[in-house]
């Protein structure tokens, strides 16, 4: 009987693992797109991700041992720039996930009209068992990363760093260390306040 439970359990998790949250998002652009007039062409430029960017970099732990870190950045459409959206930080990130939260977010901008286009970031890393320290290296190595591949900017790409604000100071910080004489392109992400009512993504 256990044997069976478990050859169970083990199916599901398969199947849980095969499921696509992108998948699902593009059968619901196919199913909304059946009642618009426009080209098709255009309706397939919209539906999938214009750039994906995967990277594994390396970190030094709190122990001083070095670990590698897996991480994305995905920007769906440019139609308006810049690009927005938060980092993910989980253990359970992966690719077809921020594919399709980047997507999203293109949907949510364009149906309220912020003048954005669609992003999101993952960073596969627990923020629970991370310390602070860990998570602003793992941060500021990452931001290192979208730099060199030009995948942050003022009127590019703003990610939005959400975790209780521990990793803002190592997005904003390593950022003015690539660029210490444009400090007005401090506005590189995006954040939230409890008393603004708005994304602030221009100045603090």
């Amino acid at each position: 009987m256990a044997k069976k439970t478990r050859k169970r359990t083990l199916e599901v998790l398969t199947e849980k693992r095969e499921h696509s949250f992108f998948g699902d998002v593009l059968k619901y652009f196919d199913h909304a797109a059946q009642f618009l007039e426009h080209d098709a062409s255009l309706l397939e430029q919209i539906k999938y991700c214009n750039s994906v960017y995967r990277m594994r970099f390396p970190v030094k732990n709190d122990e001083g041992v070095i670990e590698t870190v897996e991480a994305y950045r995905v920007e769906h459409s440019h139609h308006r720039q810049p690009t927005k959206g938060g980092i993910r930080f989980s253990f359970h990130v992966n690719q077809d996930e921020v594919m399709a939260l980047a997507a999203l977010m293109t949907y949510k901008c364009a149906l309220v009209d912020v003048p954005f286009g669609g992003a999101k970031g993952g960073i596969k890393v627990s923020p629970r068992l991370a310390s602070v320290g860990m998570l602003e290296r793992i941060t500021r190595r990452y931001t290192t990363e979208l730099i060199k591949k030009n995948f942050i900017g003022p009127g590019i790409d703003v990610p939005a760093p959400l975790r209780k604000w521990r990793t803002r100071n190592g997005l904003d910080g390593r950022y003015l260390r690539h660029f210490p004489p444009y400090r007005f392109e401090f506005n590189c992400m995006c954040y939230w306040k409890a008393n603004f009512t708005w994304w602030n993504c221009w100045s603090y």
